[in-house]
């Protein structure tokens, strides 16, 4: 089966899960935290049809969170698991793999699953 995103469609959900996010920065909901970084790549794919970094301007802070939200999409793209479900299959882990916890994941009808 051939599942398509498109870049559009993942920055109109952006659009509206944004102030979401930011209403939640600093609070325990996100480890008080004041950056959230995620990635949507297309099921197709792998590709990344959206990224963004939300709250602090630390260029520092926002690579380094980028790069681990990309890590944990593309194995959770690879694998078809979530964060938690893969801390329980963990000969799945490949080298670079971050082993924690924490990503969300649509199915194919784009229902949220998330930890």
């Amino acid at each position: 089966m051939t599942l398509f995103l498109t870049r559009e469609m993942a920055e109109r959900a952006a659009e509206r899960i944004r102030p979401l996010i930011q209403a939640k920065l600093g609070t325990p909901v996100v480890g008080g935290r004041k950056i959230f970084c995620y990635v949507v790549l297309n099921p197709s794919d792998g590709s990344i049809v959206h990224e963004e970094a939300v709250g602090e301007d630390d260029l520092g802070k926002r690579a380094y969170y980028r790069d681990l939200a990309y890590r944990k999409a593309r194995q959770s793209w690879r694998t078809g698991l979530t964060g938690s479900q893969l801390k329980s299959a963990s000969w799945l882990y490949e080298d670079g793999d971050v082993q924690t916890a924490a990503t969300a994941m649509a199915d194919t009808a784009g229902r949220l699953a998330s930890e």
